[in-house]
């Protein structure tokens, strides 16, 4: 009996060390991550106002800008000033992108560490740079982008990225959400509008 039990306590204490090891090494990866995402962040935040700098001292204008260039800066800018408009009730609004380029990845390059393509990586820019949810983040998929990372996977097939225009009020509801933001492009500018869905 003794020397049972005896066995029972060291089989306990040795189950228990090796959960505490694997714990332990867990929270180590998971700081290593962190660590390596601020150093890179870092790096390109530098990297980003060096540029700027260099840009203005040498009389840098917007209308040097590519097309697409310009497309991409003022779409950021409008997600930023959303990200720091104290006035939206955050809790109870929600982005909606009227452009067919948002979900085919235009305003985003292909990062070296994914396997996902720039049309599967565009949608998390949205709450990354607002703060605010996006409406129909997945476009079909029959759009050819692969969704294979990420949990995308095991998402519900969207019916499409784009709505008509009365449609964002109607999945707004359905996601308990009263506020739109609605980002349209039209011809090769970006305009925003914001809808109260309990007015219409």
């Amino acid at each position: 009996m003794n020397n049972y039990t005896q066995e029972s306590v060291s089989e306990r204490v040795f189950r228990l060390t090796l959960v505490t090891l694997a714990i332990a090494s867990c929270f180590v990866a998971v700081i290593h991550n962190i660590q390596t995402y601020r150093y890179v962040l870092g790096e390109r935040q530098t990297a980003y106002k060096i540029l700027a700098t260099r840009l203005r001292v040498q009389g840098y204008s917007p209308h040097d800008l590519s097309e697409n260039q310009r497309l991409r800066r003022d779409f950021y800018s409008l997600l930023e000033g959303i990200g720091v408009d104290g006035s939206i009730d955050r809790k109870h609004t929600a982005i909606y992108i009227d452009d067919d380029d948002f979900y085919r990845g235009r305003y985003i390059d292909k990062p070296q560490d994914t396997i996902l393509e720039p049309c599967a990586i565009q949608p998390f820019s949205v709450p990354a740079v607002a703060g605010l949810a996006l409406l129909s983040g997945l476009n079909a998929r029959s759009n050819g982008c692969k969704y294979t990372a990420y949990g995308y996977q095991y998402l519900p097939q969207a019916s499409g990225g784009k709505y008509e225009v009365s449609q964002p009020c109607d999945v707004a509801d359905r996601a308990g959400l009263r506020f739109v933001i609605v980002i349209e492009r039209k011809d090769d500018d970006l305009q925003e509008a914001r809808l109260d869905c309990a007015k219409r």
